[in-house]
């Protein structure tokens, strides 16, 4: 590990990102990083949001490490997701969709502050919606079955 400082992330009251030293660039504070472990534990301290598009979910966490990886920068701690893509008849919809909405295809975004992360999730939503609107009935209601059918971990 480089001799610099270390640093997860929690969020206060507020949303405000706060930093959790874990290293020092000598030796690790195992007790900041039991601290952060059990504040991360609980998924409640992590959502933003999270929303059902017929097949598709739409998740916003907040992540509790920085995903800035230059380190020049604010820390990017916070990640919308689109879920379900991975499922063959989903990406079939997607690729009846994609003349109308390209940029679906970019799945994850990420952010550093509670702000743009909800911002960013309502975009996400927004450009879902419309997608999910331009199918036809039929469309929509084979989207619906399959969301309600998949299998569950």
């Amino acid at each position: 590990m480089k001799d610099r400082l270390r640093f997860n992330y929690i969020l206060d009251a507020e949303h405000n990102v706060l930093p959790v030293e874990i290293w020092n660039g000598r030796k690790f504070h195992m007790e900041n990083m039991a601290f952060w472990g059990g504040w991360f534990e609980s998924y409640a301290n992590r959502k933003v949001a999270d929303n059902r598009i017929g097949p598709f979910r739409v998740s916003t966490v907040f992540l509790g490490i920085d995903h800035r990886f230059d380190g020049k920068g604010a820390p990017i701690v916070f990640e919308t997701m689109v879920f379900d893509h991975n499922n063959p008849q989903v990406l079939n919809l997607l690729g009846r969709a994609r003349v109308y909405m390209p940029e679906v295809y970019n799945l994850t975004n990420r952010y550093c502050t509670w702000d743009e992360a909800v911002e960013g999730h309502r975009k996400t939503v927004g450009k879902l919606r419309r997608l999910f609107r331009g199918f036809t009935k039929r469309e929509r209601a084979e989207a619906k079955a399959m969301a309600k059918h998949e299998k569950k971990p």
